[in-house]
């Protein structure tokens, strides 16, 4: 009997410690987990996945200068342009349902009123493509000036709300986030440094193939006149 009163009293004590210190006995639950999963998805989608789309695309540019035969090489590309750019889409939407059920949107800062912006014009850009009109006609040069020009605007942007984004989870938490800051520039200086290649990938290839040689790019031949046969035709004259 005096057993069981004893087994008794000390699941009580447990039952009471247990509800007065939850931390010690179970796992806290991050208070800012939204948060970190906003910023994952926004980060996947304006800046990586949507600026990795537009340098796929620009490699059809390389094929079609390229000597050899690349429609299909073009179709490749294109295909998976538009696959990536739908998943960035499909993220950046997860982002924003996100933001909008577990945040305050009443749109104060800039980081707020950007991201919608950007996101509005992210599902712009689909239709844009939809009615692409055919090569040579009219309306081809204002169709390539405008979907060109929206989407190097989102990307340059996107990338701003990104070390927005972070500069605020750093006020908020009071942790420096230095090491995802620098990561990402870095990501951000490879792509430059892809999307600078991309323009000259074909002369690069020209100037390492076999048949490239030296004798294929000598100058003309200009014909050298001496001072003395100078001076004899002007006698004759």
């Amino acid at each position: 009997m005096a057993t069981l009163s004893l087994c008794f009293i000390i699941l009580q004590l447990l039952s009471v410690a247990l509800a007065a210190e939850p931390s010690a006995f179970q796992r806290v639950e991050d208070p800012y987990k939204w948060i970190k999963l906003h910023g994952w998805l926004m980060w996947g989608s304006f800046g990586l996945l949507i600026p990795l789309g537009t340098l796929v695309v620009r490699f059809s540019r390389c094929a079609r200068h390229s000597r050899e035969a690349a429609s299909d090489k073009i179709a490749i590309v294109f295909y998976a342009h538009l696959i990536i750019q739908s998943i960035a889409l499909l993220v950046s939407a997860g982002g924003a349902v996100l933001s909008f059920r577990k945040f305050s949107n009443q749109f104060m800062h800039t980081h707020q009123r950007l991201g919608l912006a950007l996101w509005a014009v992210a599902w712009v850009q689909p239709f844009i493509g939809i009615i692409r009109p055919r090569t040579g006609q009219t309306a081809r040069p204002v169709w390539f000036v405008l979907h060109w020009l929206l989407g190097t605007t989102t990307i340059i942007l996107g990338f701003y709300n990104v070390y927005n984004g972070l500069r605020i989870y750093e006020m908020i938490t009071q942790k420096s986030q230095r090491i995802l800051n620098i990561l990402f520039s870095i990501q951000i200086a490879v792509m430059a440094v892809v999307y600078l290649l991309q323009d000259k990938w074909n002369y690069v290839k020209e100037q390492s193939s076999s048949g490239f040689t030296k004798a294929a790019i000598a100058p003309p031949m200009v014909r050298q006149y001496s001072v003395s046969s100078h001076r004899k035709y002007y006698t004759a004259a």
